[in-house]
């Protein structure tokens, strides 16, 4: 498919980024907000690209991380780890050490070992403990906590995993709202673990709550509503 240039250009002066439908597949499309329409992941790889020289002289601003993330993420995305890892080099240097960019970055880092090196991923994640606790972004801490989490149930330790859960998804509602992608998220692999550590019936109404507003605010054919309802129908079959 394609993409209408206004549309981009619209969105570049609100400076909205466009997501991926469905992790891992940027190379195959992309869905446009603005005008519904889908079109190739290079597209939006090189929209992001422009976004992040916008602002790379003031790389400390919210609008920099979010440019640079986008860029890093679609570089993984194709395979492009060595041009991810240069673009981390120029993103990051000259931030302290405990800046948030540099903190969700490390985050992000430890993420993409999650199936490939859970180890490494664990140990990675426990490494960035301190410095999380100096950290007053309610956006990075919940990252780091869900990502905790994942790490330890890869690990085997669903108990232990499932309190950095519970932290990560408040945290995603105080930082994102309770209706945004992120707090559904989080609040979903909460779920999980509740069911999985014993308490089938903290799972169960957490998941109908979730069910009920993803099919409001995204609709019931939206892939993620679709997937909460076959969760439930796994978990709790009639």
């Amino acid at each position: 498919g394609w993409a209408h240039v206004d549309c981009l250009a619209e969105m570049a002066v609100r400076d909205e980024f466009m997501t991926v439908e469905g992790r891992g597949q940027l190379s195959r499309f992309v869905h446009c907000p603005t005008c519904h329409q889908t079109f190739t992941g290079l597209l939006l790889l090189e929209m992001h690209r422009r976004m992040w020289r916008r602002y790379r002289d003031a790389p400390a601003s919210d609008h920099a991380r979010k440019a640079f993330m986008s860029v890093v993420l679609a570089l993984i995305n194709f395979g492009e780890e060595d041009a991810a890892n240069e673009l981390r080099e120029e993103a990051l240097r000259g931030l302290p050490r405990d800046h948030r960019n540099v903190l969700e970055f490390e985050v992000l880092r430890a993420e993409m070992l999650f199936k490939s090196h859970p180890d490494k991923s664990h140990e990675m994640l426990d490494g960035l403990r301190e410095r999380m606790q100096r950290c007053d972004d309610a956006s990075v801490r919940s990252r780091f906590e869900s990502a905790l989490a994942v790490a330890l149930t890869n690990k085997g330790r669903v108990e232990e995993a499932l309190p950095f859960a519970a932290r990560g998804a408040k945290l995603a509602v105080v930082a994102h709202g309770p209706e945004s992608m992120s707090a559904l998220g989080s609040l979903g692999r909460y779920a999980g673990l509740l069911f999985f550590t014993g308490r089938a019936d903290e799972s169960r109404s957490l998941l109908t709550r979730l069910l009920a507003t993803k099919t409001r605010v995204l609709g019931a054919d939206h892939p993620d509503t679709k997937n909460t309802k076959a969760t439930i129908d796994r978990l709790f079959p009639s």
